[in-house]
């Protein structure tokens, strides 16, 4: 689920929102009324991702950015979601775990050449 968060004070208009999707962490930031830009981390498991973001906004908020609407800030890009294994018909706050496949493959030896 996406979270949002603003920092406003002094000269200061800025928003960050976090969302993890599977193992992906990604963090939206810059000033409030624009776009502003998307970081993807990407980690071995979901649950170190959903540790990065849990850190990331104890940090923010230690920073004086406080919490707003899940949705008031835009998230990253439906491209950029749908690339990551997010549905582009969920709604942002649901997203799918990614799949992961093993393949076997097997090979016969013939001892007696």
């Amino acid at each position: 689920m996406r979270q949002c968060f603003e920092f406003v004070g002094g000269s200061h208009r800025k928003f960050w929102s976090v969302e993890v999707v599977g193992c992906h962490y990604l963090a939206t930031y810059g000033r409030i009324g624009t776009t502003g830009q998307t970081q993807v981390k990407t980690f071995y498991a979901a649950s170190e991702a959903e540790r990065k973001a849990r850190e990331m906004i104890d940090e923010k908020t230690g920073k004086g950015y406080t919490r707003v609407t899940d949705n008031a800030h835009p998230g990253a890009s439906a491209t950029l979601l749908a690339s990551l294994g997010a549905s582009p018909a969920q709604s942002p706050s649901v997203r799918r775990q990614p799949v992961m496949e093993t393949v076997k493959t097997s090979r016969q030896i013939n001892l007696d050449e």
